[in-house]
């Protein structure tokens, strides 16, 4: 009933201009603001940078946090005419949405219909390609610097987490259990006509601090899944096809710049070339010293193109790159 009675004082006032308060976080790929007109309400922008490792690998991206924003507001939309309760209350900006205000789980639920990824790793032994049913759950404890250690529902139990005047015991650990469930189970069907797979998805809850009740809240975007095109995992459509395009770009990037320094060494410094401050030498280079300078061009430009094969063969994305516009 709050959010119903938020979302139509909101519609009312929909153009009312929004004043910020103080920020009251900031993660890797968002920002929540206080919202001084609105109490009870947060904003959460999102940023242009897309993050892997735990922010080990960071990136900006123009035009992500748009997308991200769009994302999320009708992923959330979708969930709440599903019948799960969430933070989101409406979307305000291409940025920016808001929310309620909620005291944040520092656990991210993962939900898994196919084995893949770091489930491999910890897991040694299973196939990728191996199928739960139903869905497999799992929770990680929200440490960077500990590399978000996987817990179990008795740990999270346990600890006693106490947040916005509410204590995490084991009906709250099934609530957030079965709503981990029934999110996952409700995005499925809707990738379904698209011919698309979703294969994982992470999501974290949070204590609406006006109701005291567990809510979704963060966001739910490219970054909180991994989908499949037909089942194919070469077709793969979320972030990890982006982190390894700027890996590439990258690679091509350190090329071009020592090529460049190569040319002009290889112009200006005789000596550098041939290894060598001999004259007889010298009046060789300065005969060839084009030749000698593009042919460098020309191996090291080899060396670029056959690395980039080798790693996108190695890792199942050449016939993705070759095959997708």
């Amino acid at each position: 009933m709050w959010r119903i009675a938020t979302a139509w004082k909101l519609n009312r006032q929909h153009k009312k201009k929004l004043k910020l308060g103080k920020k009251i976080n900031e993660g890797k790929t968002k920002e929540v603001y206080e919202l001084l007109n609105y109490p009870g309400c947060v904003l959460l922008r999102s940023k242009d940078q897309i993050t892997a490792g735990n922010a080990a690998r960071k990136n900006i991206m123009e035009g992500k946090a748009a997308i991200s924003n769009t994302t999320t507001s009708c992923v959330f939309q979708l969930l709440q005419d599903s019948g799960i309760k969430t933070a989101f209350v409406r979307k305000h900006s291409d940025t920016a949405f808001m929310a309620a205000h909620c005291e944040m789980i520092p656990i991210e639920w993962v939900c898994r219909r196919i084995a893949t990824g770091s489930f491999l790793k910890r897991n040694p032994g299973v196939e990728e390609g191996y199928k739960f049913y139903p869905p497999k759950i799992e929770l990680f404890y929200k440490d960077d610097a500990a590399n978000d250690p996987q817990w179990s529902e008795e740990q999270l139990i346990e600890v006693k987490l106490k947040l916005a005047g509410l204590e995490i015991g084991q009906t709250e650990v099934d609530i957030m259990a079965q709503s981990t469930r029934a999110i996952f189970e409700i995005l499925e069907k809707a990738w379904q006509p698209q011919n698309c797979t979703l294969v994982d998805l992470k999501v974290e809850f949070g204590v609406n601090v006006a109701t005291k009740e567990i809510v979704l809240a963060d966001v739910i975007d490219n970054d909180s899944w991994r989908l499949w095109p037909s089942g194919d995992r070469k077709q793969q459509k979320d972030k990890q096809v982006i982190l390894f395009s700027v890996q590439i770009l990258k690679i091509l990037q350190f090329f071009k710049v020592y090529v460049s320094v190569l040319f002009e060494i290889s112009f200006y410094s005789p000596s550098v070339c041939f290894f060598t401050s001999n004259r007889r030498w010298e009046r060789k280079w300065r005969k060839a010293k084009f030749y000698n300078t593009y042919t460098h061009i020309y191996i090291y430009m080899c060396v670029c193109v056959c690395v980039c094969v080798c790693v996108l063969s190695s890792r199942g994305y050449l016939h993705l790159c070759c095959c997708q516009p």
